[in-house]
């Protein structure tokens, strides 16, 4: 029995505008009158068609529903086809003929050269979904980083007319190279151990991957990015990474394990030097260990060396200094422990304790500091970064020593109005405070509470005690801080 006629695939006025669509997005992707990209590239010299062919650019997920019915038309001369990858764009899971009549069929077979051939070969099922549409299924993983063509070499349609062959390419599982830090735009500091991350979509060889590579040292961004034929080129050491816990966090289009041959670092020799930068490129020539096709576009990123230790700040409480307060110094990078003895110098002399490391800050806590004494505090050029580079010019900062201001914090954060049935509200404010406050009170009866709020209530920061007139003033002095002060 024949296979009832299905729906056409396009009516006639739809594939006359399709192509030209197409056209469109090509040239706004990249297509042929684009840039060529990494997976488009073939050998040095050849000419590499743009793939997939504008003609065959199809929602892969909208693949499945398309109808393969007889045309509205009667079709006529040799049969033609259209063909369809299933699945991903590299590694399709599956590949279509699609007829514009109906065809003689065959049941489910091997794959044949003498009717689908596809270079490099592969192994492979082929069946007919309906009367206009045969499909292979490979059996076999396709070769990696390599341009596989896939051919329509004979069938015949019901009336014994031979089929019009069709070629199809695509480029499959090409090679992709990440860098785990560092573009033109956003450049980034060193890696923490001193070495650049690479993550490659394919296994790759050592010596391979090493001649590809070229790592130049230059004095500021500007001359590397501006002048390609400038710095020095550096020698480097190429490791593969074989621990889990060292994996980097860059993509190159699927995950990769420790130890496969995709996972490198890349470590000048010396380290980074501090003050430079360099540019790490990496050669469109670059080939996987399996597969023929190069890395097709070259890759360039910029890694910026260690800045030059240099102090960023200097606190010692907020609003003022007062006696008690910790003296923090903080740096642009992490300082090494034993380098703090002679880091700090004060004058007039001031026992500042055991200095304390704190992420990038040196921490002390003075003894004996007297308000209204002003400190000059020198940060020195024994102070030394974890790297062992040390602080290039020394820097100083005067700090005045002044009373601490008085100040009103509530222990459990909050105030409140405690409305008594028989008697008017009032307000209780538990509070501990260093110095000596002054607190006033106002009673304020419904009538006067528009006019009280029309004066005090600020519209671009609320309310504030500050502000509002008090009925009566008392000055509490300082007490123990444990201790609260009611106010009614």
């Amino acid at each position: 029995m024949k296979p009832s006629p299905p729906a056409p695939l396009r009516s006639a006025p739809a594939r006359a505008w399709y192509p030209a669509l197409t056209a469109l997005f090509l040239t706004a992707c990249g297509g042929p009158s684009g840039p060529i990209g990494p997976n488009d590239a073939g050998p040095a010299g050849a000419q590499v068609a743009v793939f997939p062919p504008p003609e065959q650019l199809v929602d892969d997920r909208k693949v499945e529903a398309l109808a393969t019915g007889t045309p509205t038309d009667k079709p006529v001369g040799a049969p033609t086809a259209r063909v369809l990858g299933i699945g991903p764009t590299n590694v399709p899971s599956s590949i279509r003929f699609v007829f514009d009549r109906t065809m003689r069929t065959f049941d489910e077979r091997d794959l044949a050269a003498e009717i689908v051939s596809v270079e490099p070969s592969v192994s492979g099922k082929l069946r007919w979904l309906d009367a206009r549409t045969l499909e292979l299924v490979p059996t076999s993983p396709f070769q990696p980083a390599s341009r596989v063509e896939v051919k329509l070499v004979a069938a015949q349609a019901e009336d014994g007319t031979a089929a019009t062959p069709v070629t199809w390419a695509f480029v499959s599982t090409p090679l992709h190279v990440a860098l785990e830090t560092g573009s033109l735009m956003y450049p980034n500091a060193m890696m923490p151990d001193g070495s650049i991350a690479l993550t490659a979509s394919l296994p790759i060889q050592a010596d391979a991957l090493r001649a590809a590579l070229e790592l130049v040292d230059g004095a500021s961004k500007e001359d590397l990015v501006a002048w390609p034929t400038r710095g020095t080129r550096t020698e480097f050491a190429l490791t593969e990474i074989a621990d889990a816990g060292a994996a980097p966090t860059a993509s190159a289009n699927s995950p990769a394990t420790p130890g496969s041959g995709r996972l490198w670092r890349v470590t000048p020799q010396g380290g980074f030097k501090v003050g430079h930068w360099y540019r790490l490129r990496v050669a469109a020539e670059l080939r996987a260990a399996a597969g023929p096709l190069p890395l097709g576009s070259e890759l360039t990123a910029y890694y910026r060396g260690p800045e030059p230790l240099s102090v960023s700040d200097v606190a010692c409480g907020w609003p003022v200094c007062t006696p008690g307060d910790r003296w923090v110094v903080s740096f642009n990078a992490e300082l090494d422990p034993s380098s703090l003895a002679g880091c700090l110098r004060v004058a007039p002399a001031l026992d500042l304790g055991e200095p304390k490391v704190e992420g990038w800050s040196v921490v002390v806590s003075p003894k004996g500091a007297r308000v209204g004494t002003e400190y000059r505090l020198t940060v020195t050029n024994r102070c030394k970064s974890t790297i062992g580079e040390r602080l290039a010019t020394p820097f100083e900062r005067r700090i005045r020593i002044e009373e601490p201001r008085a100040s009103l914090t509530f222990p459990d954060g909050t105030g409140f109005l405690a409305a008594q049935p028989d008697a008017p509200p009032t307000v209780e404010i538990g509070a501990a405070h260093t110095g000596r406050l002054t607190i006033g009170t106002a009673r304020i009866d419904r009538a006067a509470l528009p006019t009280f709020l029309a004066e005090n209530l600020e519209s671009w920061s609320g309310f504030s005690f500050a502000t509002a007139k008090a009925d009566k003033t008392r000055v509490v002095e300082p007490r123990d801080p444990e201790q609260q002060i009611p106010v009614a």
